[in-house]
């Protein structure tokens, strides 16, 4: 799966960025208020547009406990690519507010910074993300996003 293009309006439309992906760049701009920023990447390897299209992908991988391979994401916010090592950690029952799941829990050790940015877990029978922990940046404040399944 290769992303083409990723809009995203924030602030009730006061902050927004148009993304665009080829195989070799990425392309665009931020809009905050009168503020315009170019975005313009070169890309020497495939990349998947971070967010719900990351978890997406993932969802489609063999996740077996052990599992493990290498991807790469693309942060707007810095212009760069994010590598990371993908691990199925863990099968384990986890209990969010739709339920109890027995899940596959997935790690993203970021390369650059040698740390686990982002746990994900995934239904085993559905394959449908049930829970997830990302560790957001100092430039976001920093501390931990949580979200699950609630229906």
């Amino acid at each position: 799966l290769m992303p083409v293009k990723k809009n995203y309006v924030q602030m009730q439309g006061q902050a927004t960025a148009d993304v665009f992906y080829s195989r070799n760049k990425i392309t665009g701009k931020i809009k905050m208020g009168a503020q315009e920023m170019p975005i313009e990447a070169s890309l020497a390897e495939p990349v998947l547009s971070e967010g719900a299209a990351t978890e997406f992908a993932i969802a489609t991988l063999p996740l077996t406990v052990g599992y493990k391979t290498y991807l790469a994401t693309f942060d707007i916010m810095s212009s760069k690519v994010q590598a990371y090592i993908l691990e199925v950690k863990a099968k384990e029952i986890i209990k969010v507010k739709a339920g109890e799941y027995e899940a596959h829990r997935v790690e993203l050790l970021s390369i650059e910074e040698n740390e686990v940015k982002q746990t994900l877990w995934y239904d085993k029978k559905s394959r449908m993300l049930v829970k997830g922990q990302i560790k957001l940046p100092a430039r976001a404040g920093g501390g931990l996003m949580v979200f699950e399944l609630t229906k």
